[in-house]
């Protein structure tokens, strides 16, 4: 059901007069997302609790919660997140981010590009 909205929808968009890119690649940019699992020195547990507790009705009281949660399982097909420390190639999280948004923008600039779409999944309060 996403994909065929999806597709749709930059269908749609390619019809209205915009320039669709595809595919667009994002150097090393599994390797730069694996940095999120966590690790003492990156702070992930800190950003974690901003993110889930910045509203009243957090959904999940830690991160162990959420990732034990079967719709946790449910939107990651069953893939875990990374392991909570520092990449293989010596990546912190705040390092690897900061190489993400430079390509990013190298991307974004190279291709004169004004928006990048991608599919997501929602992932659904617990109690909903």
């Amino acid at each position: 059901m996403v994909d065929r909205v999806f597709d749709a929808a930059v269908r749609h968009m390619g019809e209205r007069g915009a320039i669709v890119v595809d595919p667009v690649v994002i150097p090393r940019l599994g390797e730069l997302l694996s940095t999120r699992g966590g690790g003492a020195n990156a702070g992930r547990d800190d950003a974690w609790q901003v993110y889930f507790n910045r509203g009243t009705n957090a959904p999940y009281a830690s991160r162990e919660q959420m990732v034990s949660s079967p719709e946790f399982a449910r939107v990651n097909h069953g893939h875990s997140l990374p392991p909570r420390s520092i990449s293989a190639e010596g990546l912190d999280y705040r390092q690897a981010r900061e190489e993400l948004m430079v390509s990013y923008l190298k991307l974004m600039a190279d291709h004169n590009l004004d928006a990048i779409v991608y599919k997501s999944r929602a992932f659904t309060h617990p109690h909903q």
